[in-house]
């Protein structure tokens, strides 16, 4: 009877890691809305996790782990999260600010003395951006991605001096706190502080102050060796141990993007959302207080509806990624989203938006 019941006990959890979903019935429509999306050959796979005041209320997995892959996908894959990793990095901050070691409204220039001779690209005089200003998008920075940089840029071949230095370099295009434009750039010049605050490489601090407290055990910038099966980018090649070492040496890069580089797990992602729900308590410890997490929720000038590292719109924050992944929570009815593809986000979003949206209705009926 004891050997019957290991069984059964491991096959039901190989089930419910391949996808079977939980309590799928108090959620009616997010199910079909995901298996007609991973029908397009655009979407391999994904996953939906779905928790309300603490408890999973869904947890489904859906289609392949890759076009090449003859495996499912899993709800515990490891994805590149691209964007999501921006409130990761904010939060990280809010930590420091609520140690008294930084402020949101610091200019830069405070840490980075090289920031109090920023000039406007045209040439002309202008202050130091503030740390929630480069936040927020809003620092006067070029928008645009780590993508559209040439070969030979600091972000791609430089660690984070560099970086910061060509970011200095190249100026800015706005008057700070003025207008809205999309990039890593001002994450990257607020990591920096981080790492001259600490005195510790941007990646270990994040795991120290953060990622520790939270449990975000297989959040960070390098896959461990034991999480290769489950990274959807790699399913379907022959992972031979020769390119398995290829796969991760060429992830170490000496510059880690605060903004966009880091890879998760839905679960590790609920733990994150749900740090804010609960206003800043990781288990016993109140982390950051819920007025320092407050300020992040609040749109920044310059902006429509960006906060601090988030999205922001009435009670709910949220944010996605260009690998086609997205997260939210709504702070009033306690509900958090996670859905995670890698397709891309322009080919996710038939598969994240009407599940979201079927989520979004769902709960605010009650």
């Amino acid at each position: 009877m004891k050997k019957l019941f290991t069984i059964l006990s491991c096959s039901l959890s190989l089930v419910l890691a391949a996808g079977t979903s939980i309590a799928q019935s108090k959620l009616p429509g997010v199910i079909a809305a995901g298996e007609k999306a991973v029908q397009s050959p655009k979407i391999p796979g994904g996953s939906i996790q779905v928790v309300h005041e603490g408890k999973v209320v869904l947890n489904h997995a859906f289609g392949k782990a890759s076009a090449r892959a003859s495996r499912d996908w899993r709800t515990d894959e490891v994805v590149a999260i691209a964007s999501m990793s921006k409130p990761i990095t904010a939060t990280l901050v809010a930590v420091f600010v609520e140690e008294g070691k930084l402020d949101f409204k610091d200019p830069v220039s405070k840490y980075l003395e090289e920031f109090s001779s920023i000039k406007m690209k045209s040439g002309g005089d202008v202050r130091s951006p503030t740390i929630a200003e480069c936040l927020s998008h809003t620092a006067g920075f070029p928008g645009g991605t780590i993508k559209s940089l040439p070969d030979d840029s600091a972000a791609r071949t430089g660690g984070a001096k560099e970086v910061t230095a060509e970011i200095l370099e190249g100026g800015l295009i706005a008057e700070p706190g003025t207008k809205f434009a999309y990039t890593f750039r001002g994450f990257a010049v607020v990591a920096r502080i981080v790492e001259k605050v600490s005195g510790k490489k941007y990646s270990v601090v994040l795991k120290e102050k953060l990622l520790d407290p939270l449990k975000m055990n297989e959040t960070g910038f390098v896959p461990t060796k034991e999480m290769i099966d489950r990274i959807p980018l790699v399913a379907g090649l022959e992972a031979t141990e020769e390119k398995v070492a290829r796969y991760l040496e060429r992830k170490k890069k000496d510059w880690e993007n605060p903004a966009g580089g880091l890879s998760s797990t839905s679960d590790d992602l609920v733990k994150f959302y749900q740090f804010h729900l609960d206003g800043g308590k990781a288990g016993e410890q109140q982390l950051v207080s819920r007025e320092v997490l407050n300020r992040m929720y609040v749109s920044q000038p310059g902006t429509k509806a960006y906060g601090i590292g988030f999205n922001v719109s009435k009670n709910v924050i949220r944010h996605g990624g260009a690998s086609g992944t997205t997260g939210w929570a709504d702070r009033k009815t306690k509900v958090i989203f996670i859905g995670l593809t890698q397709a891309g986000s322009k080919n996710a979003g038939p598969f994240l938006k009407p599940t979201s949206n079927l989520v979004t209705k769902h709960f605010a009926k009650k």
